[in-house]
């Protein structure tokens, strides 16, 4: 088996405990989504999942090397593109500055 069941339960746990971890860091700094005219949900929601997601992504693509070709890009994208949607979620970006870095 390429991959164990092992390792994708401890990724799964490790993915679970980001998620937990980022909400807090979440609301401190303001990474969250607010209700407005548009968004009809109660409260502020931390928006930490894609992150957290990425995060476990990231590990494990560099703790298992040789599972694809070119590892260190494929993180490099993976980090840029996280980056770059977090700003976008916690200042609004505008679209033409959202393109240039993720517009390949």
């Amino acid at each position: 088996m390429l991959i164990s069941f092992i390792d994708l339960a401890f990724l799964f746990f490790f993915s679970l405990a980001s998620l937990f971890l980022l909400r807090k860091v979440a609301l401190k700094v303001g990474l969250v989504d607010k209700p407005n005219t548009r968004k009809l949900h109660k409260g502020s929601i931390p928006l930490v999942g894609g992150i957290s997601i990425s995060l476990s992504l990231l590990y494990f693509l560099l703790q298992s090397p040789n599972i694809i070709p070119n590892v260190p890009l494929y993180a490099s994208c993976i980090s840029i593109l996280v980056f770059v949607g977090a700003l976008d979620d916690r200042f609004d970006m505008n679209f033409k500055r959202k393109r240039s870095p993720g517009g390949a």
